[in-house]
């Protein structure tokens, strides 16, 4: 198979000249005005199932217009202008011409947002009664899930005037605080020598070096991260404090009782779902601090410091080109399904990820998934590491799952539920993990079992303890309406503390290290990682035991945007919402835990 290992923006098929993006606004300013027009003075639809399915399959060709023209397809001038230039900016932060462009564009997608935005006002405003009724609708089914979430959410809505202010303002007092942390992260670098040659080295690269064998190369990667990390400080505390502060004012506005009760919302799922996971992962650190005394009983240690705590233990340390980490995959999902095999075959024909780092690149890795037209992109920060095979195939995850869901769901069913997004990535990589143990000698498996344990601990203990952090944050600025770096630090390292215990040590440079944490800016989204790596477990167990097809699973990925996360996991006979799968998932980790001190026991490394 020949690919590229860079992006291929052709897909978006940007406008040639100033003047056709001049006529593709206009064409997308008539769409918007007609639409308007036709619908924000008239209530048929808000009490006749055939009137409201009219307006509803022409709001939905509206919110992903697309059609045929000659320079290929076009995804509607209004997404694609925007995504075009915000994927620019995450490979060249450092253009400023294409910021600006970005910003214009994104100036423009939400002012004509804004001027349909009283349909779905007043649907979230249709009375008790008429909502069961439209809900028992057949003729209303292919947007059943889409009317559920707007009639859950009339109660935090505010009025169009206010609702369209909300969304002008949330780029200025939101984003580009978060954005301004990114991109100085993106250029930061430093010089680190190897034991062959010097590099100029970027921040994710020095990340992972900090888990090198090497002692001398992971002293001075330590040292380099650190020393990022000290400069953005105080320019981080006053991003994290703005970004709080409008939270804060935003949940007022929507009689938010609590910081995370917008999930509800924002997640489709209920507070007492995700709070029963997060307690029951708290009840079960156990396994977290069990894993570290293990691990420093491996490296005849009495404890590591914070920045230590991923060292790589053992030799299982070859380096795999990006060559090498296809075929792993490719191997991997051969086994389960060709269907799968092929959307990852594609996304490399078809040049669809951006591979290695680069100065100015945005240092995470990440899948796009904006809207159910736009082609997905993942961008990674490739460094030759086993870790980044494992990282590869959870964003292929994320693909797959977008892939499915666009032959399947209409655009307004077609949308990233934050609640289950980790689902099919930890899942993958969970087939990835089975797949390479059964080729490894018994010293082999052992290292790579302490590298999967390391991982189930950093995706399971750590962010919980981060999303705990998070709730603790901000109520504590709530308290104080401004925190010092110093108090941010305390309450990241208790928590930290928290799942790590004794076997893990600080000093003042560890709590630094959340400066880098992009997710603690996103709002709760890391329960999600929890989530979804127990329940991909929960999954891999059933298809091992034949209770569960993968056909079982592709339907998931396909449709679970079209249900509640509680409802689509009950169609495979799982409840989310019970502490006992929760604690069956978690026991399930600590028998790995078990099964591999025992093999280090056999192998006489403890």
């Amino acid at each position: 198979m020949t690919y590229q290992t860079s992006r291929n923006f052709d897909h978006l098929t940007t406008t040639p000249t100033p003047e056709y993006r001049a006529q593709q606004r206009q064409k997308a300013e008539e769409i918007f005005s007609s639409f308007k027009n036709k619908r924000e003075n008239r209530e048929d639809y808000l009490s006749d199932s055939k009137a409201l399915k009219e307006a509803l399959d022409e709001y939905e060709k509206i919110q992903d217009w697309t059609r045929w023209n000659g320079f290929g397809w076009d995804f509607g001038v209004i997404w694609t202008e925007s995504f075009y230039y915000w994927m620019q900016t995450c490979l060249h932060s450092d253009d400023q011409e294409m910021r600006a462009k970005s910003n214009q564009a994104d100036e423009f997608a939400i002012k004509l947002q804004n001027e349909i935005l009283f349909f779905e006002l007043k649907l979230a405003r249709i009375s008790p009664e008429k909502q069961s009724e439209f809900l028992s609708e057949s003729l209303l089914a292919p947007y059943h899930h889409f009317l559920e979430k707007q009639f859950a959410s009339s109660k935090y809505l505010l009025s169009p005037e206010w609702e369209k202010m909300m969304n002008l303002l949330s780029k200025t007092s939101y984003e580009n605080w978060e954005s301004m942390t990114a991109k100085f992260l993106s250029k930061s670098q430093r010089e680190i020598e190897l034991p062959s040659w010097k590099k100029q080295a970027t921040l994710e690269e020095l990340l992972t070096y900090t888990c090198d064998k090497d002692e001398n190369v992971c002293k001075q990667a330590i040292q380099a991260v650190n020393e990022i990390h000290l400069e953005a400080r105080e320019m981080a505390e006053n991003e994290i404090n703005s970004i709080l502060e409008y939270k804060k004012t935003t949940d007022e506005l929507r009689w938010f009782s609590s910081a995370e009760e917008f999930l509800t919302v924002r997640d489709d799922i209920s507070l007492s779902t995700v709070q029963t996971m997060v307690d029951a992962v708290k009840d079960a650190y156990d396994f977290s601090r069990d894993f570290y005394k293990f691990k420093a009983d491996l490296f005849w240690v009495k404890s590591f410091s914070y920045s230590e705590k991923s060292l790589h233990y053992g030799t299982l340390e070859k380096q795999y080109s990006f060559d090498e980490a296809v075929n792993l995959c490719q191997q991997t999902l051969w086994k389960w399904d060709s269907e799968l095999l092929d959307i990852f075959n594609k996304s490399l024909e078809d040049w669809m990820i951006d591979v290695f780092p680069q100065k100015w690149k945005h240092w995470w890795w990440f899948c796009t998934d904006s809207s159910k037209w736009l082609p997905v992109y993942i961008l990674m920060n490739y460094t030759n590491k086993l870790r980044d095979v494992s990282t590869l195939i959870h964003e292929s995850g994320h693909n797959a799952c977008n892939q499915l869901q666009k032959k399947n769901l209409n655009a307004l069913e077609y949308w990233a539920a934050i609640s289950l997004a980790e689902t099919p990535s930890t899942f993958y990589e969970s087939l990835l993990q089975d797949s390479l143990q059964s080729t490894l000698t018994d010293e082999e498996l052992l290292v790579y079992r302490v590298m999967i344990l390391d991982d189930m601990v950093a995706t399971v203990s750590r962010q919980v303890a981060e999303y705990r952090f998070e709730q603790d944050l901000h109520k504590l600025f709530r308290e104080k309406w401004y925190l010092w770096t110093d108090e941010i630090w305390k309450l990241f390292i208790q928590h930290m503390s928290d799942y790590t215990w004794e076997w893990i040590h600080y000093d003042e440079f560890d709590a630094n290290r959340r400066i880098s944490r992009s997710h603690t800016r996103m709002f709760f989204y890391v329960y999600s990682y929890a989530s979804g790596y127990l329940i991909s477990q929960s999954m891999l167990r059933k298809l091992k035991n034949w209770t569960l097809t993968i056909d079982q699973v592709k339907k998931f990925f396909a449709s679970w945007s079209s249900k509640s996360p509680e409802e689509i996991f009950m169609d495979m006979w799982i409840d989310i919402t019970k502490k006992e799968f929760r604690d069956e998932g978690l026991n399930s980790l600590k028998e790995y835990l078990n099964e591999t001190k025992e093999l280090a026991k056999n192998l006489w490394k403890i």
